[in-house]
């Protein structure tokens, strides 16, 4: 998760690094020098606030403990926390973390003890067709 945050924070570094060189550009002799004004100082305001926007969820992200739980098989395929309802609320993760808490205490359990078959009762032979 945290991957994300960054790579995100890095291509909106690159975005705003390229506004402000049309900007700088665009102070020399150009065919469309004011044109070139606008979308610079666009693309700054835009990079800016996208800037703020990923810092603002990341640190809600941190507090909330999404940087310490590895990524999931289902976060990686685009259904993770924002899935058209919004971030998932605390119970949606008490639910989720007491689930998770169940699968690993099975895991355990069976890496434990695992199951052998006794003599008195064999594996059933596999009949051939």
């Amino acid at each position: 998760m945290m991957f994300h945050a960054h790579t995100a924070f890095a291509m909106e570094l690159v975005a705003l690094i390229a506004a402000v060189g049309l900007l700088v550009l665009s102070g020399r002799e150009m065919a469309y020098k004011g044109l070139a004004k606008l979308v610079g100082y666009f693309a700054i305001a835009a990079a800016a606030l996208a800037m703020l926007c990923t810092l603002y969820y990341s640190v809600r992200y941190w507090e909330d403990g999404y940087f310490k739980t590895p990524m999931t098989i289902h976060m990686r395929s685009g259904t993770g926390k924002m899935d058209g309802r919004g971030m998932m609320d605390r119970d949606d993760r008490i639910r989720r973390r007491d689930m998770m808490d169940d699968i690993r205490k099975r895991m355990m359990d069976d890496e434990v003890a695992p199951e052998t078959p006794s003599p008195e009762s064999p594996l059933p032979s596999r009949e051939q067709p």
